[in-house]
């Protein structure tokens, strides 16, 4: 994705198929909003973006762990596949992530973290 298209789904606001997070979400309330976009035939999550499309970007040193270990390991059932990206804008990382659900209509479902 480049800074244009970035920019161009920040201005077009959150849908069905696009939510903006910001940084410091928890990872079960994040792993809720991508179980619910892969439950609709998928979709992107902007990490880094205000409510209003604001693009604020990304605190965190370990996003990519973070995403994947934390909320995707622990929390997301059955696992995903998930295509990661993260784009620069003004210095700093906006991360999008743009999810697919191969299951053929198998519900996900945000559980209690695995033990």
């Amino acid at each position: 994705m480049t800074k244009t298209e970035l920019l161009e789904l920040t201005a077009n606001g959150e849908s069905s198929g696009v939510e903006f997070k910001r940084d410091d979400i928890h990872p079960e309330q994040l792993a809720k909003e991508i179980v619910a976009l892969a439950n609709l035939q998928g979709g992107r999550v902007l990490l880094g973006v205000e409510d209003d499309g604001t693009p604020t970007g990304i605190q965190r040193s370990n996003l990519e762990e973070w995403v994947m270990d934390i909320v995707f390991g622990r929390y997301v059932h059955p696992l995903i596949l998930l295509f990661y990206e993260e784009i620069k804008y003004r210095a700093r990382a906006a991360g999008c992530r743009c999810l697919t659900d191969p299951r053929n209509g198998e519900a996900l479902r945000a559980s209690p973290q695995r033990k």
